[in-house]
């Protein structure tokens, strides 16, 4: 039996999540076959709820439960039946599959929760092979090609054996084996040469071909009481000279060449192929994410076979595009000491004053921001295994942390669950939905399992890090040292539980942070979100399927945060003691950023789409003297923001650098809409511009037809 792993009390919005178990753990099913797993769901909470099951992970395109809603008075129980339903092709790949369970109320869409259940698909071998029909002539030696095609669901490895039953001619195969993934089909090049034949009659001759299978990748064993497949080819070997060769026995020859180039084309290109799938790509390997230069978090994976495309997620809070509480206190810090720092000519003792009121307010945010470690750990998916007293001593820190802020981050969710508009916007604003992976294949067993040990035994010690970065963090900065007391982290698993080594199809409270092509193997991000600790998971997308989640890297941001208050403050004691000249090649040295785009303008095209239209900046507009900006920096093209209630989102597709209007499609129509556009350049881009907004006509109903 196995029980829902997500916390029942406390829910953010007040709705008690509804308990799940799942009759089994571990279901083998064939291919062809079926097999049912009984759901139990528990209504916990005070209120009557209908539930709504949903299947996730490889296997939910053959996977139904049935009913998919069931309706729980409080404290009641009620049943479902999970069906697994695996196909007999070769799409349906031997391997063990992770299937996610997730139950979400219709009464509270917030309220959900997720279990996990391993189902096994055995191999079934089947190979064809197909040999030229007909007869092929030939004179000294000729060449034929022999199909083979694997039409299980298992990768395998096939012998390869040529011979004449008569013992007169000499065939060699290109290759003695081959191996072949589920439908895929090769071609083998076979040698025949035989004796010398001057002058006389035709001779015939044959040839049998042999495929064995000799291993099979996903048992790793042979296949037992397998036939052998069998193809017989008719050879005709000619003399080499011909005597009395008349109008018709030159006409044979050109139709036995004809026929053996159509025979060729044929096989080659006409004959029909089993494209097939080999299934979802595998989740990348080697996921890490590094802090560089304390400005930006830079990813990077092994390639996964046949992914045409990478996304990254941001877990919790680090996925969040609004600023934060810390975000709010350091930025105020810094700009105190930038203050500090700008007097520090005129007024020595009071530009000190300022540095040391910046610096404390810096490590005040930075310290107030490392309790947010563990609510990325809370919010992710655990497995059926029971917590460690890692997890135990994270719950505890995490509970004590939430009694003060457990209000702002239900208000939060809440609002961004109900106002997100992924269809225009690049980035989603709903981060507490569940993200479902679909087919992906199985995950190395022993590679999962040797993670998840080492996530076992890092978890005590991960959680104690943290807060001792926290605090030397806090002191360094309110003193004002230039150094900080600890060392930047690299990569870290959540200290959630060892569940958090595996791989899932659920990703809840997940934001899409990167988007790359499958090419790709690293990716970029800045800037820092404004957290002490940002969590990351990784899937690979091949057309409509995508592999599960990796498993989530986490980076310390609280040291960063620490080291930049620390710099801050350093910074503005050496300006307080500095010479105005010191101060000016300082102020010269700040990069130099292009200037906003001017003469903005939005006006409706119809009633879901408006125009956008701007001009670059011939000189510095009005008050942006101050920001550095020079219209000689080279513009490398554009943003544009659509404004989602309080919040700024991108737009799916942005314009090159040298558009001056753009179109915005699939907008709401009858409603305003507010847009803001910034230039970028090689140094990051210039400030946004100022909301320009249309209001969109309704929609018009079709006329009526008019009365003679």
């Amino acid at each position: 039996m196995t029980t829902d792993v997500h916390n029942h009390e406390g829910a953010t919005d007040g709705v008690a999540r509804p308990v799940m178990e799942l009759e089994l753990t571990n279901v083998t099913v064939a291919a062809g076959q079926s097999a049912r797993v009984k759901i139990t769901l528990t209504n916990v909470g005070a209120v009557v709820e209908t539930y709504q099951l949903t299947v996730l992970g490889p296997a939910a395109q053959w996977c139904s439960i049935v009913p998919s809603e069931v309706a729980l008075f409080p404290g009641d129980q009620g049943s479902a039946t999970l069906i697994v339903r695996p196909p007999a092709s070769t799409s349906t790949v031997a391997g063990t599959y992770r299937v996610g369970v997730l139950a979400t109320s219709e009464v509270r869409r917030t309220v959900q929760t997720a279990s996990e259940i391993t189902v096994t698909v055995p191999s079934f071998i089947r190979i064809r092979s197909t040999a030229p029909r007909g007869n092929i002539d030939f004179k000294g030696h000729t060449t034929v090609y022999l199909q083979l095609a694997n039409e299980g669901n298992s990768t395998v490895d096939c012998s390869v054996e040529a011979a004449d039953p008569d013992g007169i001619l000499r065939i060699k195969p290109a290759v003695d084996k081959v191996t072949l993934r589920p439908a895929e089909t090769t071609w083998i090049k076979t040698v025949i040469k035989g004796p010398l034949v001057l002058f006389g009659a035709s001779r015939s001759r044959s040839m049998n071909a042999e495929f064995n299978v000799i291993l099979d990748h996903f048992s790793d064993k042979a296949p037992d009481s397998l036939p052998a497949q069998t193809d017989h080819l008719n050879l005709i070997q000619k003399p080499r000279f011909r005597l009395r060769l008349g109008l018709l026995g030159r006409l044979a020859i050109i139709l036995a060449i004809l026929a053996l180039i159509a025979t060729f084309l044929y096989s080659r290109i006409l004959a029909p192929h089993n494209g097939g799938s080999p299934g979802a790509p595998n989740v990348p390997q080697d996921f890490v994410a590094q802090v560089v230069d304390d400005s930006q978090i830079v990813f990077t994976w092994g390639p996964a076979s046949g992914a045409s495309g990478y996304e990254i997620y941001a877990v919790g809070a680090a996925g969040d595009p609004t600023p934060s509480a810390s975000a709010s206190s350091s930025a105020s810090g810094s700009a105190s000491a930038s203050a500090g720092s700008a007097s520090g000519s005129s007024s020595g003792s009071s530009s000190a004053s300022g540095s040391s009121s910046a610096s404390t307010s810096g490590s005040a945010a930075a310290a107030a921001a490392a309790p947010a470690a563990a609510a990325p750990a809370a919010a992710a998916p655990a497995s059926a295994a029971p917590a460690s007293s890692a997890s135990r001593s994270a719950s505890g820190s995490a509970s004590g942390y939430a009694s003060g802020t457990a209000s702002a981050t239900a208000s939060s969710t809440v609002t961004r669950s109900a106002t997100a508009t992924p269809s225009v916007s690049g980035r989603a604003l709903a981060f507490a939905g569940a993200v479902a992976g679909v087919p992906a294949a199985a995950p190395a067993k022993k590679k999962a399992s040797a993670s998840a040990t080492a996530s076992s035994k890092t978890a005590t010690s991960t959680s104690a890090s943290a807060s001792k970065a926290s605090a030397s963090a806090s002191s360094a900065s309110s003193t004002g040292s230039a150094s900080a007391s600890v060392s930047a982290s690299g990569a870290q698993v959540l200290t959630s539980a060892e569940s958090s080594a595996l791989n899932s199809p659920v990703c809840l409270n997940c934001t899409k942070v990167v988007t790359v092509a499958g090419s790709a193997t690293r990716a970029v991000l800045q800037p820092l979100p404004q957290v002490s600790q940002a969590c990351y998971r990784i899937i690979a997308k091949a057309g409509n399927y995508q592999s599960l989640f990796s498993v989530p890297q986490c980076v310390n941001l609280s040291v960063v945060q620490a080291r930049q208050s620390s710099a801050s403050a350093s910074a503005s004691a050496s300006s307080a003691s500095a010479s105005a000249s010191s101060a000016s090649a300082s102020a010269s040295a700040a990069k130099i950023k292009a200037c906003p785009p001017v003469d903005t303008v939005a006006t409706a095209a119809s009633s879901t789409s408006a125009a956008l239209q701007w001009a670059a900046a011939t000189k510095v507009p009005a008050g942006e003297s101050a920001t550095g900006c020079s219209v000689t920096m080279k513009i490398t093209g554009y943003e544009i923001q659509r404004q989602i209630l309080s919040g700024w989102s991108d737009i799916d597709k942005q314009p090159s650098v040298n558009d001056t209007a753009f179109e915005a499609t699939g907008l709401p129509a009858g409603t305003k809409q507010c847009f803001r556009i910034r230039a970028l350049d090689a140094n990051g881009g210039s400030s946004y511009t100022n909301p320009f907004c249309v209001t969109l006509p309704a929609a018009s109903s079709s006329a009526s037809p008019s009365t003679s």
